[in-house]
């Protein structure tokens, strides 16, 4: 009896296309979880988001274009499948050629996105010490900034009272008699009365619901014959001024009034030097 030459184990035409199938979920499912890792590891910028945009969108342009390959061969192996029919071995050495071809092409990709991924971590690292630089200025320059806005501050509170200055009109008063009576400077608001005495170079205030008495009280004290008053009347004052003069009038005191702007100041002549 002739013995049979002995053959190399076969090898399923259905198990090779499910490792293929395999192998090459496990590329693309490796490549896929270090793109998620890279954005998971990264900042949210606007250039850092452009950037990898455009490396997802080459590496996905990659796969797909790998998986239609793999996807055409498979279909090419179904169809020689169909024809060989019960026939399930085939040249081993063909399709571990395609396998390692297959393998070396998802190598290459992977290649490529860790080589984009390197460039991208440049460019946050160099983003990021930028931002560091930046942040130590600002610190050096945050006592500047403070100083900068006190004398803003100063510059505002002396520009007012320049202004104040430029547009106040005071009238000043020297102590002087009027015909042997002191003269009483009396400025009548609508809620309160500013007393000047020249003779004595002094300033009071009489003020409260209760002007009229307080002010009668006031002008009792003093020699009604020795003083004249000399009513300033501000605007919206006609009601205090009109209870103030009843109490002159009452006492026969001597008196004189006028009206004044309610921008100009009264000052005796003492409170703006010599």
């Amino acid at each position: 009896m002739s013995r049979r030459k002995a053959q190399g184990p076969s090898v399923s035409f259905f198990a090779f296309q499910d490792i293929i199938t395999s192998v090459v979920g496990i590329f693309v499912l490796t490549t896929l979880i270090m793109m998620v890792d890279l954005v998971t590891k990264t900042r949210s910028s606007a250039q850092v988001r452009e950037a990898f945009e455009d490396v997802y969108t080459a590496a996905i342009d990659d796969l797909q274009e790998q998986l239609a390959k793999l996807e055409t061969r498979s279909a090419q192996l179904d169809v020689a499948a169909t024809k060989l029919g019960s026939v399930q071995v085939f040249n081993k050495e063909e399709m571990a050629k395609e396998l390692k071809a297959s393998i070396q092409s998802l190598n290459q990709q992977v290649e490529r996105v860790e080589h984009r991924t390197r460039e991208i971590q440049r460019v946050i690292e160099k983003q990021d010490k930028v931002k560091t630089e930046m942040q130590i200025e600002i610190q050096k320059r945050s006592p500047d900034r403070e100083e900068l806005e006190r004398l803003l501050k100063q510059l505002e509170k002396l520009d007012s009272k320049i202004q104040s200055l430029q547009t106040d009109e005071p009238l000043v008063f020297k102590s002087q008699d009027l015909e042997g009576r002191t003269v009483v400077i009396i400025e009548v608001h609508a809620n309160k009365l500013v007393l000047l005495d020249l003779a004595k170079d002094n300033r009071s205030e009489i003020s409260g619901s209760d002007i009229h008495d307080k002010f009668r009280s006031w002008l009792s004290s003093r020699s009604v014959g020795g003083i004249h008053c000399f009513l300033l009347i501000r605007p919206f004052a006609a009601g205090t001024f009109n209870s103030v003069r009843s109490v002159l009038d009452t006492a026969g005191a001597s008196y004189g009034y006028d009206l004044i702007d309610q921008r100009r100041t009264v000052k005796l002549r003492s409170e703006v030097g010599n």
